[in-house]
């Protein structure tokens, strides 16, 4: 499940930083940052969630 939070975080960020930042991430590096962000990102909403769930 993570992967898959993962990916979707990674195509999120570089939605947010294209959209938004208009930064153009056109070298490797700047796409492999803007993804892990994302991904992050998206990951600690996740584990916000799934620790509200358990406790």
């Amino acid at each position: 499940m993570e992967i898959i939070l993962g990916i979707v975080g990674a195509l999120v960020g570089g939605w947010i930083f294209g959209n938004t930042f208009s930064t153009g991430a056109s070298g490797f590096l700047d796409r492999v940052l803007t993804a892990f962000v994302g991904a992050v990102i998206i990951l600690g909403i996740a584990a916000l969630f799934s620790r509200r769930r358990t406790t």
